[in-house]
């Protein structure tokens, strides 16, 4: 199966199939700029001897992608610093087409390179986006079963639980709740944020199976105190661990 593939792709095979998208979408970025620089999609009779960049930016930019550690961005955890990676990289190409152009003499517009590297910018970050989007659907809709789970707490401990259940392929997260009224309402790490009284609805609604508490500051006796609420609210029957309960 598709999603089975995936999972056994080892890093490196990963990081390949990353460098060659990321190095594959400089010459995409900068036939791009060049058509809309021009309005059309045969740019180069307005500028012949700019062909050159494509071959020298693909080498360089297959360089800067990997210098700059690209292919290691994990799609679990694409964040502020990895948007400052792309960012860094997509300025640097920007740079290089300029000094290229006033090195090789040629005619190309000032704009061309900014164009470009912001194209570069946008085609990267909606590239990680969907297959970020596309692994989810096909670990959802194509593998195997996962288990709906709400977890209890949307602290830092919540988010990282949300993160690791999505990396793994038992359980799936589908909203937290938390006792913070300020959270309420909120989407967190893309889950959505409920009181705990609507649990019990929740868990009709959602076909939640597993409550997973995620509060380490609350002691075992604040646990059982969460779960005898739980279970008293008719959200979960039982539970196991202290800290997964199960309907």
């Amino acid at each position: 199966m598709v999603s089975e593939k995936l999972k056994n792709l080892t890093r490196r095979q990963k990081r390949l199939a990353f460098w060659v998208v990321d190095t594959g979408l400089v010459p995409l970025s900068l036939y791009l700029a060049f058509s809309l620089r021009y309005g059309t999609l045969t740019p180069m009779g307005f500028a012949p001897g700019s062909w050159v960049l494509f071959p020298l930016l693909a080498v360089l930019g297959g360089a800067l992608v990997y210098g700059l550690r690209l292919p290691q961005i994990k799609l679990h955890t694409f964040e502020s610093r990895a948007m400052l990676q792309i960012g860094l990289v997509a300025i640097s190409l920007s740079a290089l087409t300029m000094l290229a152009s006033y090195l090789l003499g040629l005619s190309a517009p000032r704009s061309v390179p900014l164009i470009f590297g912001t194209l570069f910018f946008l085609t990267s970050v909606l590239m990680r986006v969907f297959g970020l989007y596309l692994l989810g659907y096909l670990l959802e809709h194509v593998g195997a079963r996962r288990v709906p789970v709400a977890i209890y707490g949307a602290g830092s401990a919540g988010i990282q639980m949300a993160g690791a259940l999505r990396q793994a392929h038992e359980a799936r997260p589908v909203l937290f709740v938390d006792d913070k009224p300020a959270l309420h309402g909120l989407m967190i790490t893309g889950l959505p944020v409920y009181a705990p009284a609507k649990l019990p609805s929740l868990v009709a609604r959602h076909g939640i199976e597993r409550v997973l508490l995620a509060i380490p500051s609350a002691g075992p006796g604040r646990q059982k105190e969460l779960v005898r609420q739980l279970v008293k609210r008719g959200a979960i029957m039982g539970h196991r661990s202290g800290c997964v309960s199960q309907l």
